[in-house]
């Protein structure tokens, strides 16, 4: 029993020139900030797995590359005003979404985990990572008001049936670049071969491909996932 007691405790040290893989499951936690106004998206909830593979390098560095499928997006609740104007005409509009932004990617992250000697079980993460876009989507109630003026010797005169107020419910594909390049940083603990770890994304990437009014908002994302090593 003793031995192999020692053999579980030895195996769960990160060695040089082992290598191990570690299926995950757990939560996101993203927004979407630099948007065209600050309190248009919020954090939104969703669900991450996959599996990363780990050389050790030697007792204290490990590199991993993973391959994780990642709910990301933000929740939209906030409105957005927009004006426009020519020679004759302005244009006036302000709109308020209440629904969801949902892409989902399959995250590639490459991670340096430096293991530190005074807390057995405990990594300090940080490296690169890629994301391959699956799926994106916009999903929302809005609801809108649209004022148009003329503009008539030096006045502003409201053209008649305006303002003029459109509901409509939006479902459709969103204009989302279809690759997207970031920072992960974070730390790890492992115990009898179960390990939570914790890592904050930033996107570097901006996201919105849209043809016109394009957003500069960028990825973030908060995940926590419980994994299990498996040494090979």
């Amino acid at each position: 029993m003793t031995m192999l007691c020692c053999g579980l405790t030895a195996a769960a040290q990160n060695e040089k020139g082992t290598f191990s893989i570690k299926p995950l499951v757990g939560v996101n936690m993203t927004t979407l900030p630099g948007g065209l106004s600050d309190d248009y998206y919020h954090n939104k909830f969703g669900l991450t797995a996959g599996v990363e593979a780990e050389y050790g390098v030697n007792s204290w560095l490990g590199l991993s590359l993973g391959a994780i499928y990642s709910e990301q997006g933000a929740k939209i609740d906030g409105e957005l005003v927009a004006y426009a104007y020519d020679d004759q005409y302005a244009y006036w509009e302000s709109t308020k979404s209440d629904g969801k932004v949902k892409c989902n990617y399959v995250n590639l992250p490459l991670m340096a985990s430096f293991y530190v000697p005074a807390i057995k079980g405990l990594a300090l993460k940080a490296g690169v990572q890629m994301g391959i876009l699956v799926s994106s989507r916009t999903q929302a109630d809005v609801d809108a008001v649209v004022d148009v003026y003329e503009k008539r010797d030096g006045m502003s005169f409201r053209l008649d049936g305006y303002p003029m107020p459109v509901q409509a419910t939006v479902d459709s594909k969103c204009d989302c670049m279809s690759l997207d390049f970031g920072i992960p940083i974070g730390f790890s603990y492992e115990s009898r071969h179960i390990v939570l770890d914790a890592r904050y994304y930033f996107g570097l990437t901006k996201i919105d491909d849209s043809p016109i009014n394009r957003e500069d908002v960028r990825n973030r994302c908060l995940s926590i996932t419980l994994g299990y090593r498996l040494h090979l």
